[in-house]
C-alpha cells in the first residue's frame, strides 16, 4: 500500500472506495477529461468501477498509482491524482500521470504533489527515469513537466481517444533528481 505523504498543504494517500464521490465531481467535468485517455464518467458507478478495478489492483501489484491529491484541512475530499506507472516493457521506465479538478488548476497542485512523490519512487522502484507524455493541446501539462525539471526528448505522432495528436515525450533521470 502507498504511504502518506504530507507537503504544507496537501496529503497525499491511497484512494478508497469511499473518495468515489469527490473524484466523480471531477471526473464528470469534460474540461478535465479533455486532454486525458479516458472519457467523462457518467455516473459515480464508473468512477466506484475505476477505483475497485484500475486504482485497487494497481496497489496490490505493487504499482505507485494513484494517490488521491487532498489539502490538510479536509482530507477526506479527493481534488486530484498523482501518481507512476511501468512504461511499456521497459523495467527501467515509469510513466507519470496526474489529474486535477478544474478549479484548482493554475495553482502550482500538480507540481507541488509529483514533486512529493518522486523521491518515493525513485528510492522504491528499481528505475532510472520517468517519463511524461502530454498532447500538444494540453500545454499546462508541459509547463507543470518543466517545472519539475523534465527535460523534453522529442515530439512524435501519437493516437488518443481515437485521434491523431501531436504528442511531447519528457523524462526525469535517476541522476537529475535534486
Amino acid at each position: 500500500m502507498l504511504p502518506k505523504i504530507a507537503t504544507d498543504r496537501l496529503i497525499l494517500r491511497p484512494v478508497t472506495l469511499e473518495d468515489a464521490d469527490s473524484i466523480f465531481s471531477y471526473s464528470v467535468n469534460p474540461n478535465v477529461a479533455r486532454y486525458l485517455t479516458w472519457q467523462p464518467h457518467k455516473t459515480t458507478q464508473d468512477t466506484k468501477d475505476v477505483i475497485i478495478n484500475f486504482f485497487l489492483k494497481n496497489y496490490e501489484e505493487g504499482i505507485p498509482e494513484p494517490w488521491a491529491i487532498t489539502f490538510l484541512g479536509s482530507p477526506d475530499w479527493v481534488v486530484g491524482l498523482v501518481g507512476c506507472r511501468p512504461f511499456e516493457a521497459d523495467s527501467k521506465t515509469m510513466e507519470i500521470s496526474y489529474v486535477l479538478a478544474e478549479e484548482y488548476w493554475g495553482k502550482g497542485i500538480t507540481v507541488e504533489a509529483v514533486r512529493c512523490i518522486l523521491p518515493y519512487i525513485f528510492q522504491n522502484y528499481p528505475i532510472e527515469r520517468i517519463i511524461g507524455r502530454y498532447t500538444a493541446l494540453n500545454l499546462a501539462s508541459g509547463r507543470v513537466m518543466e517545472k519539475l525539471g523534465m527535460k523534453f526528448v522529442k515530439s512524435y505522432q501519437g493516437e488518443r481517444k481515437g485521434k491523431s495528436e501531436t504528442m511531447y515525450f519528457y523524462v526525469l533521470e535517476r541522476s537529475d533528481l535534486k
